[in-house]
């Protein structure tokens, strides 16, 4: 049976989908977080529904996601940032802390850190230079900055009360304005500039440990989409470095060996299983076929998602929505008409169409151009049982309890999946956001427990 597949992924055809090897990165935290917040829905989360094909009413999709606040450009969560400013929390450097601090050396220590390539910091409240205390390092996603990644995560208020420094980077510029870290051929040099950002955050680290009393043994990323990719990277290229990961909606080299044999390094994965942007199940490469005159998605679809397209027309209500779809295809205007269709949709039908639409994107089916191939990338459960294989854990995880940690869907949303028998200090843990997108609304339990996670987490 051939199968009629309409282009309806609008969060494929936001931000680089096309020039990095189907990373579409929309984030950043260029979007604040609440995409859903202008929606609202009954039953599920409409995390996937700016990704389904379905433009939502009463909010307008453009790269940016709606949370009342207008972005231009790469605005992030709501804070204005030029440069270093930061709206809200003002901590740029040592002086901004409300304490004095006089570093490892014995003198003042620098404003920023990163020479010629500042990177703001924020040192705790209870801060003094005898006490040892946790480095935290973020990382923003694509199109993002540090400012707006705190703000979106709300991360300094908690690294500043749990006796944590927190550095905030901010990757290089490219072409297009838009910062971006060299983390994998998958996400997101796209350019092809070749900044060793591994060297860069490395020196960071570094410098951090020379002017303040850092413990060595509690070193952490925390990264998402891009910044989430580069954290792997470091966890792979400078896990003598690095204690703990936390990579929430990113991923990692689709071919594990690329990651060569690093120390053990305690990762926590977070990703939602409706993100459309960096795919929880991964992304399989493909190689360049010149060959290839045009894109066959109908094709392409009927042979990888055959199975979840039928569990979706088997059904009275799914098959409707998918008529809409098809009938939306045949006029002008098509992605507001796909919006119409979506919002229409009862909750069984979005329930059932996810899981093909999701299958096409992972499967290639919505790219663009297949005479210039892609990099793939790793599934979020293969990035877990990596390390937990690396840190000497048990190849099989077990539920590991609920957590309520986004506000779009009510009570527990979030199914932890710890790997047991990991050494002390080296846990390897997959936290599955049920509905969850790309970008979703965090609410005040998250930073907090990422922070927890983190610092139960130590090198030997």
């Amino acid at each position: 049976m051939t199968r009629f597949f309409p282009l309806v992924a609008l969060g494929l055809i936001l931000g680089c989908s096309a020039d990095n090897g189907g990373v579409a990165e929309v984030d950043g935290t260029g979007e604040t977080g609440a995409e859903e917040t202008g929606t609202e829905e009954t039953g599920t989360e409409e995390t996937g529904a700016e990704e389904t094909g379905a433009e939502e009413t009463g909010a307008e999709e453009t790269g940016a996601e709606e949370t009342g606040t207008e972005e231009t450009g790469a605005e992030e969560t709501g804070a204005e940032e030029t440069g270093a400013e930061e709206t809200g929390a003002e901590e740029t450097g040592a002086e901004e802390t409300g304490a004095e601090e006089t570093g490892e050396g014995g003198g003042p220590p620098p404003e920023y850190l990163g020479g010629d390539r500042p990177a703001a910091y924020i040192l705790p409240d209870n801060y003094e230079d005898t006490l040892e205390m946790p480095l935290l390092v973020l990382l923003h996603g694509y199109t993002g900055t540090a400012v707006g990644q705190d703000t979106y995560f709300g991360l300094s208020e908690v690294t500043k009360a749990e006796g944590v420094m927190l550095v905030m980077p901010d990757g290089k510029v490219n072409t297009l304005g838009y910062q971006y870290w060299n983390a994998t051929d998958a996400c997101c040099d796209i350019f092809g500039s070749g900044v060793d950002d591994v060297a860069y955050i490395g020196g960071l680290i570094e410098e951090a440990i020379t002017h303040f009393n850092i413990d060595e043994k509690r070193v952490y990323l925390v990264g998402h989409s891009n910044g989430g990719f580069m954290s792997m990277r470091m966890a792979c290229d400078r896990s003598d470095l690095i204690a703990g990961v936390v990579n929430f909606g990113g991923s990692s080299w689709h071919d594990p060996a690329m990651c060569g044999d690093p120390d053990p390094v305690a990762v926590l994965q977070v990703h939602g299983d409706w993100d459309t942007v960096i795919l929880y199940n991964g992304k399989a490469p493909k190689a360049p076929d010149s060959s290839v005159t045009e894109v066959d998605n109908a094709g392409c679809l009927n042979d990888a998602c055959g199975t979840e397209f039928d569990a979706c027309v088997a059904n009275v209500e799914c098959g409707s929505y998918y008529d809409c779809l098809v009938d939306c295809s045949q006029k002008p205007g098509a992605q507001a008409c796909y919006g119409e269709c979506w919002n229409a949709a009862t909750d069984t039908a979005k329930l059932l169409w996810m899981p093909n639409f999701l299958c096409g994107l992972g499967a290639g089916c919505y790219e663009p151009d297949w005479t210039i191939g892609w990099p793939g990338y790793a599934a979020a459960p293969e990035i877990v049982a990596r390390w937990a294989e690396r840190n000497g854990c048990d190849a099989a995880p077990e539920f590991g309890g609920s957590l309520d940690l986004i506000s779009e869907v009510f009570g527990t949303d979030t199914f932890a999946a710890p790997h047991q028998g990991c050494p002390e200090g080296v846990q390897a843990e997959l936290w599955t956001i049920t509905y969850g997108s790309h970008v979703p609304g965090f609410n005040q339990n998250w930073s907090p427990a990422i922070v927890d996670w983190l610092k139960k987490q130590s090198k030997p």
